[in-house]
């Protein structure tokens, strides 16, 4: 059974406690999923063994990001996305506004939007589309949890490394001198304490694939 990519994404979550992040997943989320995605593309190529998880984690259908704002023509009910291959019944995320303020009273059919009221000649429709990207093969929970786990060190790395860059910007005492020198040690701690878990968890699980029914197969 195929897996969602934001399946690993709600598993990573649990284990994220940043406020940024967290405000951006509830006010523009098309955003926060394609920060996530490359942390996930991150995550792929930090999951080595076993083979035949790599092979599965190499075989997904990527995410759609997509946006359009269309000025209606003249007192307009149905607007078409400018791409026919976008599907907006197959959206995760659409968001529908006219003239900046959020729409609700609308139907859709394929890649047409169609209010229940006229907009108005030199009104602006702005449509926000995304659809959740997929593991084409079946992962296990295990595989899912340890993925979900190399997000989060993606995740924790970027963070550390953003602090070391401000450590290179300014002086070593000035550095400590602020509250960053004890945000970097913590950073620091965190992605070595995860990178260990993520490392030592796909090791164990790839040992055991080596003896499951998969390998066999």
């Amino acid at each position: 059974m195929s897996v969602s990519f934001t399946e690993i994404y709600n598993q990573a979550l649990s284990r994220l406690d940043d406020p940024i992040l967290l405000k951006t997943y509830k006010e523009n989320s098309q955003e926060f999923y394609r920060v996530m995605y490359w942390r996930l593309r991150a995550a792929i190529a930090d999951f080595t063994i076993p083979e035949s998880t790599v092979y599965i984690l190499q075989d997904y259908t990527e995410p759609i990001f997509y946006s359009e704002s269309i000025e209606a023509a003249g007192n307009q009910t149905t607007f078409e996305l400018s791409d026919s291959e976008i599907i907006l019944e197959d959206a995760l995320i659409l968001n529908v506004s006219v003239d900046g303020l959020s729409a609700d009273e609308y139907s859709i059919t394929d890649n047409k939007i169609v209010f229940d009221d006229a907009v108005d000649e030199g009104g602006e429709v702005s449509i926000v589309y995304y659809k959740d990207g997929m593991f084409n093969g079946e992962l296990s929970r295990t595989e899912q949890e340890i993925l979900s786990l190399f997000v989060v060190k993606a995740w924790a790395e970027k963070e550390r490394n953003f602090l070391l860059d401000i450590r290179r910007l300014i002086s070593d005492k000035d550095f400590k001198l602020i509250s960053e020198a004890n945000s970097l040690r913590e950073k620091n701690n965190w992605y070595t304490a995860i990178r260990e878990e993520a490392e030592n968890k796909m090791k164990f699980f790839s040992w055991k694939d080596a003896f499951s029914d998969r390998k066999k197969k």
